[in-house]
């Protein structure tokens, strides 16, 4: 099953219907959604503490979804705090949506990528992490790694 709440109230009315039925043994949530979830939460977390005492909290799984809600809310400045606070993923992030965030900048960051490498036939963007998935931060990183070079160059300019 997902995890849509209607499915909740399908198991309590079996509880009702079906003698012995226990919702909380029975009842199984989308996998890919928990795998999604356990994956931001680590993403997001900033030390083992922090994360140990962030999940004890009785509303810690709605953790990502409340750091998500905030920064979408946030003004300029504070979404560039929250973030900077997520360590290397948010500086990341951060560096990444300053880059991308006119079209000067894109253009400054290409032409550092032709002053790495004279010969490169192709020149890349960088790509933000959608906070939808998971792996929209693994394929931020990625690029950003493929171009680390790229990016000391442009951060020392």
């Amino acid at each position: 099953m997902d995890n849509a709440s209607n499915n909740d109230t399908m198991m309590e009315e079996l509880q009702k219907s079906l003698l012995g039925f226990n919702v909380r043994q029975r009842r199984l949530r989308c996998l890919s959604h928990v795998v999604n979830l356990v994956c931001k939460a680590m993403l997001h977390g900033t030390d083992a503490e922090s994360f140990e005492k962030d999940f004890s909290r009785p509303d810690s799984d709605r953790r990502v979804e409340v750091f998500e809600r905030k920064v979408t809310l946030a003004n300029e400045e504070q979404r560039l705090d929250a973030w900077r606070k997520k360590g290397a993923i948010g500086k990341g992030h951060n560096f990444v949506i300053h880059v991308n965030y006119s079209e000067a900048r894109r253009q400054a960051f290409k032409a550092k990528q032709k002053e790495a490498d004279e010969s490169a036939t192709q020149l890349y963007e960088l790509l933000v992490d959608g906070g939808v998935r998971w792996n929209s931060a693994y394929v931020m990183v990625e690029r950003l790694l493929q171009l680390k070079d790229v990016v000391t160059l442009y951060q020392q300019a």
